[in-house]
């Protein structure tokens, strides 16, 4: 059931105030924009930069971080280290983009990113587009994009750290990072290994929720974890016009696979390799012109062993590696009125699946596909006005394999016009609205997979929808900080894991969706010492399907309200902090015969700052509440972590 689940699924430091009198400052680097980056000041969508301050935590992953913006809902499949993913409003995790560097990492044959494979250490920032996907990023999304920035030693200044965290159920992590600069040359390796038993306690409700009789606190069985994560970054600044940047990223990890019934001799398991090369040039100046041209290999290999058929999906020996490479090139000339700009990505994709059990489950695919994107961002009205019309490309084309009688091939050619508008009505306040058009390919699984009871459906359609949004930004000096936006998406074909009578599970189209929500952001800072920050979100979904048993319910995940709030206080050398996230009405299931219960979780920590030592404690989970993202798969209860972090 899990591997199944997985499947449709699937540093610069706070300086502290030494005196009452002294104001306390957080000291935030802000990366150099380079050719190919997002310009924000041309971006008319809703968007938020997550600085390195909020990304140095050690008691966290990188899901958990990004659900405390307006608009974004996280989920993870049990433990720590598990499958853990994001969505952006109402839209599901394939249909959000995640970047790197502003290459895209969904794939084909991975459609949705996993986020516990991603370090926070390898991060200075991570961007958050809702809605309107930027022109630099050449991608169809249609929830939106997350686009997360590595670090940089030319950015960031010479650096080196190491911390050591240990917590509940058996957690240790080990970290470190170098940065350093030489004359034009800047360099980066940083690297991580974590490990947890995830012996958690929970309520096992023997697979009978409306018997109560029959439940019995456990802890859970085959939930370990082991990964390590390592990256290297080098660059070459060969002139005032041109930079060299070369990327390379691996990760690594061994994970259990546990199951509903709790089973104690339970031995499955799903291993996972991945490996991400980027190479990028940039060249300002070439006439009227700047230009940025990436080379990029993202390699990964998963490997699921339920030799004994504990999960219940038959007995199963699945290793499948799949094999992105690409260009990437964009081309932007910036004139007195605004900026024209062009960008296009050229990807060959291959994905092989290998059952030892049975050959008869073996397949290979290739996509090949084209993504490109036009745009004129132009400023009238003595520049307070700033509208941005453009037009994207998608055409693919795959080729399918099983054996000598069942070969097929499938192509698409899709176009996605887009407009968005920003008024600076003043210094302090903005209006921006946008509304395009966006398109989802099916995924080499849902079209082509045939894994245990889950099997292709090559006749899917793409999914496609409309978003649309109005928002206003409004900042009274730093002090004080408001967002709102009403926004609205309307979905077709979307694609859902349908099951038979005998149990066989297919992707098919299911029809129509309407999502509609408000978001609003409000970050304080009180006084000195004092900030605070609330977010909100509202949003309701609606599923439009000529299956009767769907026609008119709620999308599966997607809770109406989710809040975020975070009150901190920092005195001398003292940081405190205390959050809480809230969640509630929203269900399990796409028929919505199994509601969830929604929680309203709450974190707090302290750190302390002795020169460049920090010393960290964390209390997760305090309410000791087992959350269940997906039903029957309940993330750990009340966890405590310390941390020691050393900077040279």
């Amino acid at each position: 059931m899990y591997f199944g689940l997985c499947l449709s699924l699937c540093c610069t430091p706070i300086a502290y105030g030494q005196s009452d009198e002294l104001e306390t400052i957080t000291v935030v680097s802000t990366p150099e924009s380079e050719t190919g980056d997002v310009q924000h000041e041309e971006h008319t969508g809703s968007h938020r930069r997550i600085p390195k301050t909020e990304l140095q935590r050690q008691d966290v992953n990188l899901g958990d971080i990004l659900a405390n913006e307006t608009g974004v809902q996280f989920r993870q499949v049990g433990g720590l280290g598990a499958l853990s993913t994001v969505t952006l409003r109402g839209a599901s995790s394939q249909q959000t983009g995640v970047y790197l560097d502003g290459i895209l990492l969904n794939s084909a044959s991975n459609s949705i990113v996993d986020l516990s494979l991603l370090d926070l250490l390898n991060l200075s920032s991570v961007d958050v587009y809702r809605g309107s996907t930027p022109a630099q990023l050449s991608g169809s999304n249609i929830g939106g994009a997350v686009n997360l920035r590595t670090i940089s030693a030319r950015d960031e200044g010479p650096a080196t750290s190491g911390a050591l965290t240990s917590g509940s159920f058996d957690t240790h992590r080990a970290q470190f990072a170098h940065r350093s600069s030489y004359r034009q040359w800047d360099v980066v390796a940083a690297a991580s290994h974590e490990v947890s038993s995830n012996r958690f306690s929970f309520t096992n409700d023997n697979t009978t929720p409306l018997n109560p009789n029959d439940d019995r606190q456990e802890k859970r069985n085959n939930a370990p974890v082991s990964r390590l994560s390592a990256l290297s970054r080098v660059g070459l600044q060969w002139n005032a016009d041109a930079r060299t940047d070369m990327l390379i990223q691996v990760s690594s990890r061994d994970l259990g696979v546990p199951e509903w019934r709790n089973s104690a001799n339970n031995e499955a398991s799903f291993d996972t390799d991945k490996f991400e090369f980027h190479l990028t040039n940039r060249i300002d100046g070439i006439g009227d012109w700047n230009t940025s041209l990436s080379l990029f290999q993202h390699f990964h290999r998963n490997h699921y062993l339920d030799a004994r058929s504990q999960i219940g999906l038959g007995a199963q020996d699945i290793q499948s590696t799949g094999d992105t490479t690409g260009l990437k090139t964009y081309w932007e000339r910036i004139g007195d009125r605004g900026t024209l700009s062009f960008s296009a990505s050229v990807r060959n994709e291959t994905f092989e699946s290998r059952d030892e059990l049975s050959v008869n489950q073996n397949y290979d695919v290739k996509r090949r596909s084209i993504q490109s994107n036009v745009q004129y961002a132009l400023f009238t009205a003595n520049d307070k006005l700033l509208i941005t019309p453009s037009l994207r490309m998608q055409i693919i084309n795959d080729n399918f394999a099983a054996n000598a009688n069942n070969n097929a091939s499938r192509n698409a050619r899709k176009f996605s016009p887009q407009i968005g508008a920003r008024y600076t009505v003043n210094d302090k306040l903005n209006v921006q609205s946008n509304v395009g058009k966006y398109v989802r390919e099916p995924s080499f699984s849902e079209l082509f997979g045939s894994t245990g009871l889950i099997i292709g459906n090559r006749n899917l359609l793409p999914e496609e929808g409309i978003n649309a949004d109005l928002g206003v930004s409004y900042q009274q000096s730093d002090k004080y900080t408001f967002t709102a936006s009403i926004f609205g998406g309307w979905k077709d074909e979307l694609v859902l894991l349908a099951f038979d009578s005998q149990g066989i599970g297919r992707s098919v189209n299911t029809g129509k969706a309407n999502v509609f929500g408000v978001e609003l952001g409000n970050d304080w800072r009180v006084n000195k010492q004092l900030s605070f920050r609330l977010n909100t979100t509202y949003q309701q979904t609606r599923n439009f399907s000529a299956n009767p048993a769907l026609n008119k319910k709620e999308l599966p995940g997607e809770a109406r309200l989710s809040a975020h709030a975070k009150l901190q206080h920092v005195k001398h050398d003292i940081k405190t902090w205390f959050e809480t996230n809230y969640k509630s009405d929203y269900y399990y299931d796409p028929a919505n015969l199994l509601p969830a219960s929604g929680y309203w979780l709450h974190n707090a920590g302290i750190e302390y700052q002795w020169n460049k030592l920090q010393l960290g404690l964390t209390i997760n989970n305090i309410g000791n509440d087992n959350i269940e993202d997906f039903n029957g798969f309940p993330r750990p209860g009340r966890a405590y972590f310390v941390s020691i972090n050393y900077r040279l």
